[in-house]
């Protein structure tokens, strides 16, 4: 099924992955957030395992509690501290970030190999993060889904919010720990990113479209594209010749990224609806039905919580650098 047409060259999609990218919508803001998952709460502890300057992580910190994804709780009266802490909202986005760091642990782990491993609790096994349907619990692939319009499917203008820049160096996103999250986003760091790959999975592949269906100017949807190349996860085919004109698709390592995005996108239908519905709704062509993705465990198929897992140094796991 093709994706619907935008009505005009400013208008934005209505999009769970894009409400979510309205929250998570630099790789900084997920990078945070993983630190309360890995039993980080202050914020100079999260400074030195981020290593990221202190006004950085300070807005960040300020953004993801302003739409409830962290609380802060007071630990000390005089003078005040608090602790950063994950509400319900917030741990709900574990299963996303386990699917983009299972992505990272197949794709980007080098020969060190992968920085931790997973044990889910309910099992007692070592897992990877599967995304699954979530009717008949088999893995999602990108080529077996099909969708249509939801309740709140449409278009809107823009509320004129502006988008974070992509970071100049993403190598500094693992100045700090060794982390396959941090190694996703380096693939995938900022809201136009994530934005032009939903559109190639909806099947847009050509560089006008892309840019009339998301409203982006030329010269940052050419730098986007031309990263994702560079990153071996979109490959730039000729289709015409005279003139010269070009299709982006999905490699192998692109086409894997679905998971993580469908992850993003159920996060953003459960919890930022604001009562009108999934914009879109997916239909997994192996079972026939309507679904819900699902991050479920390898090893015994059960759905992912967080306080369902612990987590040890991997291979590729390094000590911090004194401060």
């Amino acid at each position: 099924m093709t994706a619907i047409e935008n009505p005009s060259k400013t208008a934005h999609r209505h999009c769970s992955v894009a409400r979510a990218l309205e929250i998570m919508g630099d790789a900084w803001s997920f990078l945070v957030l993983r630190e309360p998952f890995f039993h980080v709460y202050r914020f100079d502890a999260m400074q030195r395992y981020l290593g990221v300057a202190r006004n950085v992580l300070a807005a960040r910190l300020n953004h993801l509690v302003q739409h409830e994804v962290l609380e802060r709780v007071r630990y000390m009266e005089r003078p005040p501290r608090y602790d950063y802490r994950l509400t319900e909202k917030g741990l709900a986005l574990y299963p996303a970030l386990l699917a983009m760091i299972r992505w990272a642990d197949t794709w980007e782990a080098g020969d060190d190999g992968a920085p931790l491993v997973f044990t889910h609790k309910t099992c007692g096994q070592p897992f990877n993060a599967l995304v699954v349907c979530g009717s008949c619990d088999l893995e999602i692939f990108a080529r077996n889904v099909s969708y249509r319009d939801g309740p709140a499917a449409g278009f809107s203008p823009p509320e004129g919010g502006r988008r974070i820049r992509r970071a100049s160096k993403p190598d500094s996103y693992e100045r700090g720990r060794a982390c396959s999250v941090a190694r996703t986003l380096k693939v995938l760091g900022d809201q136009w990113t994530y934005l032009v790959l939903r559109e190639i999975f909806f099947g847009v592949y050509r560089f006008d479209r892309l840019r009339t269906n998301l409203g982006i100017a030329r010269n940052i949807l050419t730098d986007r594209l031309r990263r994702l190349q560079q990153s071996g996860v979109l490959d730039r085919r000729r289709y015409m010749e005279r003139p010269e004109r070009f299709e982006y698709r999905l490699t192998d390592k692109g086409r894997d990224l679905y998971g993580s995005v469908l992850a993003l996108m159920s996060w953003g239908d459960e919890w930022l609806d604001a009562g009108k519905g999934r914009p879109l709704i997916l239909t997994h062509q192996d079972c026939g039905q309507d679904f819900r993705p699902k991050v479920a465990c390898s090893a015994c198929g059960d759905a992912i919580h967080a306080r369902d897992v612990i987590f040890k140094p991997g291979p590729g796991a390094r000590e911090l650098k004194a401060a």
